[in-house]
């Protein structure tokens, strides 16, 4: 076979890998109420044992970064995807609070292990066709993101919590194939302007005004897409819904924000990237108050601004990374990790901090609010400069 061919195998093995490990990672949100019910805990103890797990793993993502920048080891990539594989299905099986936060933490640790490195791997083995590769692996991350609701709910549904484990063969399997089909990257390839330090990289990431707005966008985005798939399911399951039909809506939710994913980049050529990014922020408001105005009255309709809220949470997702990669070409793997990583990391551990919320002045209230934060937040973004921004093509 030659180098292009494994190449390009390469690729396509890290787009399944991600298919599979986001898979892994959207278990969570439409079973989690039916696991806090099945140990005796409430909002407030669930939300902290998300925040824990986002504290120790997604808040990494930076270090995961840089050092996939100066290693280039596809240990982090085939440990990752074994330890959401493995932990991730375990939380069916848990019965003590303790146990579900292990379990939970020690998934997304693999989440964290896998992302930026595997980022990296895909521009490297792209040759010159970088953004329609990496297209295609963010795509597949994001469609196994929404199939992973659709699955656990199932299993859930017409078996039981405790057979969400033998789902982990799945990814075990992949990531022993990773050793045959993935390449080891040859020490030539790194980059010598990848060895500069980690405080460097972090001075130069946090010294760039634009990043710092990329990044608070990225957080602005990581509020809306935890917080609300987090606790919606609480409120439908408070109104009557089961689980299989709470795992649908999660997946169809996540399935339009791999259609964003999918659009965005056509839609920055047309309207050009500041446009979709300030739509994206001032449109979340007005979706959340017809998503709660028809609630009981007309379920559909709400239902539907729920997904088109999953579309617009997602749109700007990819512009956001690829423009904060451009503005730091010499750390991709550890800027993507800020953006994509530590952006969800910072709003998971407040998860504890909104579950007490919630419980306090009830979920509906406290998700309107949130929505009016993308909104305040549009004023900042437009300070980022035109010249960077010229109708998608970032100079």
């Amino acid at each position: 076979m030659s180098d292009n061919a494994k190449n390009i195998t390469a690729t396509k093995f890290l787009a399944a890998g991600h298919f599979i490990l986001d898979t892994y990672s959207g278990f969570l949100n439409p079973i989690m109420p039916f696991i806090a019910a099945k140990i005796g805990i409430g909002i407030a103890v669930t939300t902290m044992l998300m925040s824990i797990s986002y504290l120790l793993s997604s808040l990494m993502q930076p270090l995961f970064g840089f050092l996939s920048d100066k290693y280039k080891r596809r240990f982090f990539i085939i440990a990752g995807l074994i330890l959401i594989s493995i932990f991730n299905p375990m939380t069916g099986i848990a019965v003590a609070p303790w146990m579900l936060g292990l379990f939970i933490v020690l998934g997304n640790l693999g989440n964290g292990f896998f992302h930026p490195q595997a980022t990296g791997f895909t521009f490297i083995f792209s040759e010159g066709e970088e953004s329609r590769r990496m297209g295609i692996f963010l795509t597949m991350g994001t469609l196994g993101f929404a199939f992973g609701p659709l699955l656990a709910s199932s299993i859930v549904k017409y078996f039981d919590l405790e057979k969400l484990p033998y789902t982990s063969i799945l990814g075990i399997i992949l990531a022993i194939l990773f050793f045959k089909y993935i390449p080891k990257v040859s020490n030539e390839k790194i980059d010598d302007k990848n060895k500069i330090s980690f405080k460097s990289a972090l001075k130069e990431i946090i010294c760039s005004n634009v990043t710092r707005i990329l990044i608070g966008l990225s957080m602005i985005k990581s509020l809306v897409s935890i917080v609300y798939c987090l606790l919606m399911p609480f409120l439908w399951k408070q109104i009557g819904y089961d689980v299989f039909e709470i795992g649908i809506i999660i997946s169809i939710y996540t399935l339009a924000g791999a259609i964003a994913t999918y659009v965005s980049p056509k839609l920055e050529k047309k309207f050009g990237t500041k446009k979709v990014f300030i739509s994206s922020l001032v449109l979340i408001a007005p979706i959340t108050f017809v998503m709660f105005l028809t609630l009981h009255s007309m379920p559909f309709i709400s239902i539907l601004m729920f997904v088109l809220l999953g579309f617009i949470a997602f749109l700007s997702s990819t512009l956001n990374t690829v423009l904060a990669q451009k503005l730091h070409p010499n750390i991709k793997s550890m800027i993507s990790g800020f953006i994509n990583g530590f952006s969800w990391g910072a709003i998971g551990i407040l998860l504890s901090f909104f579950g007490y919320i919630a419980q306090k002045i009830g979920i509906i209230q406290l998700l309107s609010l949130i929505s009016i934060v993308p909104l305040i937040y549009s004023i900042i973004v437009l300070k980022i400069p035109d010249k960077i921004l010229i109708k998608g093509e970032e100079k």
